[in-house]
């Protein structure tokens, strides 16, 4: 596995290569937010794109498969070397989007198979794509797998709510996720029901 260092690798058979060089461009708020924030923090783009271009070269002989998360830059690098599965995110098509590089992605991805968490993304990328072959093609060859969690086993519900503290009268909503702006957290409050509680884990 290749990934966006820092961290510490993982015990056992899994190995992980750590590409250091611009990764800084995706911690905190992630690239999307950052690059909207502070457009001078683009610079670390092309240099973590040819690290991680380098580091999947010399390991991609090794590979029957690669799966890669995000379109830009991970997919476009690993779909020319090996079949590749391409899981598209949302910032990722947000991105690709705003810099007008569907087209030029989804020619990259042309022979790959692409899984976009959402129906919305998937119908946003392919209306980006203006060449009616390609985004056929692309169509016929991707899916929508949403990235969900399996659901735990069913407990109390009224048991939950006494561990929370919350009020067995109102609605609730949870929030899982970042809070930066691009997962929509401002959004979800201005439509909350009136009387609903909302938890932000």
């Amino acid at each position: 596995m290749v990934a966006a260092g820092p961290g510490r690798d993982r015990d056992g058979p899994l190995r992980v290569a750590r590409v250091h060089a611009g990764a800084s461009l995706f911690y905190d708020e992630g690239a999307p937010d950052k690059i909207e924030r502070s457009p001078a923090s683009l610079a670390a783009a092309p240099l973590f794109t040819a690290a991680l271009a380098v580091a999947v070269a010399r390991r991609a002989h090794r590979w029957d498969r690669i799966v890669a998360h995000w379109l830009l830059p991970a997919a476009v690098i690993a779909a020319p070397l090996r079949p590749t599965v391409a899981i598209a995110h949302s910032g990722d098509v947000h991105l690709a989007l705003r810099l007008g590089l569907a087209g030029a992605v989804a020619l990259t991805l042309a022979r790959s198979r692409v899984v976009f968490v959402a129906e919305h993304l998937r119908d946003r990328f392919l209306g980006a794509v203006a060449t009616r072959t390609l985004r056929a093609r692309i169509a016929a060859r991707s899916s929508v797998c949403p990235m969900g969690i399996e659901p735990p086993a069913p407990r109390d519900r009224a048991a939950a709510r006494r561990r929370f503290g919350l009020d067995p009268r109102r609605p609730v909503v949870a929030f899982l996720g970042r809070l930066v702006p691009i997962k929509g957290i401002e959004t979800l409050v201005a439509a909350l029901p009136a009387g609903a509680e909302l938890l932000i884990g």
